[in-house]
């Protein structure tokens, strides 16, 4: 993928600097390419073979290799390829990066609000995402639409009281339409934040949930529920058969002749059709209602696809970024651990190919920060060839020579100690050449 030159530019325009995105794709796949490059220091953690440090370099190397080859705006992809087709129609360049910029923000507001929600709203008040004074719609927004809000804390937050308008916003934004049953509603509610542990905390969730879900289907021809009170008492049921079904200190589980018989006459005096309890009972037995972060295994990927599917459906179209007016804000983005990994490969490769290839990722780095007139970069890249030189070592004694014509010599021990380095020797043939030409 890495090979084809507007991969890391769509991921970059697409998610990185996307606001409707949560993710920095483009910086994360090359943070990770960096980080698994060098070996894993993590105690009885997973061993990085060589084969894979060697992948992940040759993939950044791919990266940097591309940038320099563009770095005046050139055409290198086939021929087929329409390099610069509807530029015009793409964001800029400094979209993108005030974008990156508001995310991260955005996220800063998140981790203030899981310490305490009052100074989360007021960092986002004082950087416009939340208006002041803040009103419960926009509130409900961010902390439905916020993955980073502590689904626990949220919980907690949502139930109290003086929020009640802030609950009764977040539940409106749940769209519980396209004939959901209530386990459904239930489950799209509760896969959003925690429930909290007291009964009547509880009991002023489910008491809004049910509100809103009747007001829901009650137009519906053939809705089951015949009112809200009804609503009410079947939701806390299936919350009780779900923790009946899944808790494992539970001995005896319930069947569906007991969830049955345990629903009779709720429904404003009369009975729901067997039919619908059994579609409820079978969804919570073979799927538990649970939180996000709780997700392992096969329910984890289930929910993470159902997530998706859900974000494809309100996503803008990709944007193919044929274009090279976005490879200065890249590099910039991570050229530091870009930088890390090559200096390793080259400091510690057991082979000449791995050699090379660090000399030519360092030529990269050198011509792409030169072009673009990063000097702190430039700097960086110097001073780590430097370090390898072994030239800001300091002397130590000298070195005392055979006799010759004229005598015995002594030579500095650092002139001995740099003759027999040859990785020095290149690093400092390379230190001195971008210092010549840059």
């Amino acid at each position: 993928l890495i090979r084809s030159p507007s991969f890391l530019t769509d991921l970059y325009v697409n998610y990185d600097g996307n606001l409707s995105s949560q993710t920095h794709l483009f910086e994360s796949l090359i943070r990770f390419l960096a980080k698994h490059t060098l070996p894993d220091a993590t105690p009885a953690g997973p061993v990085t073979t060589p084969t894979h440090q060697i992948l992940c370099l040759d993939g950044l190397l791919l990266f940097v290799s591309v940038l320099a080859e563009r770095k005046v705006g050139v055409k290198i992809a086939s021929p087929a390829l329409n390099w610069r087709k509807d530029e015009n129609e793409l964001p800029t360049a400094y979209s993108l990066r005030y974008n990156k910029q508001r995310k991260r923000v955005l996220k800063e507001g998140a981790e203030r609000f899981n310490e305490k929600p009052s100074e989360g709203i007021k960092f986002l008040q004082e950087h416009n995402f939340l208006p002041d004074p803040v009103d419960p719609v926009s509130l409900a927004r961010f902390l439905k639409t916020t993955p980073s809000v502590n689904k626990t804390l949220l919980g907690d937050y949502l139930s109290k009281p003086k929020n009640a308008e802030i609950l009764k916003a977040f539940v409106n934004l749940m769209d519980f339409r396209g004939g959901k049953r209530i386990d459904e509603a239930l489950r799209l509610l509760l896969e959003s934040f925690r429930l909290p542990g007291e009964a009547q905390q509880i009991g002023t969730i489910m008491e809004l949930f049910a509100e809103t879900y009747f007001d829901v289907i009650k137009d519906q021809e053939d809705h089951e529920i015949e009112n809200q009170d009804a609503a009410y008492v079947l939701a806390y049921s299936v919350i009780m058969l779900n923790t009946d079904q899944h808790n494992p200190v539970v001995r005896r589980r319930m069947t569906l002749e007991d969830f049955m018989r345990n629903s009779r006459g709720i429904n404003n005096g009369r009975n729901f059709s067997p039919e619908y309890l059994k579609q409820i009972y079978t969804a919570i037995k073979h799927n538990e209602i649970v939180m996000p972060e709780e997700h392992e295994g096969d329910l984890g990927f289930n929910y993470q696809w159902k997530e998706l599917l859900k974000q494809a459906e309100v996503s803008e179209p990709f944007l193919e970024a044929r274009t090279s007016v976005y490879d200065r804000d890249m590099f910039l983005a991570v050229w530091s651990p870009v930088l890390a990994a090559i200096t390793y490969a080259f400091d510690n490769a057991e082979d000449d190919l791995t050699l090379q290839k660090s000399v030519v990722g360092f030529h990269h780095l050198a011509a792409v920060a030169a072009h673009h007139r990063l000097t702190e970069v430039l700097d960086t890249v110097v001073i780590s060839l430097a370090k390898v030189t072994g030239l800001l070592r300091g002397t130590d004694r000298p070195v005392t020579t055979g006799v010759g014509d004229e005598g015995r010599k002594t030579v500095d021990r650092w002139a001995v100690d740099i003759g027999r380095n040859y990785r020095g020797l290149i690093a400092a043939v390379l230190m001195f050449t971008f210092a010549r030409e840059w």
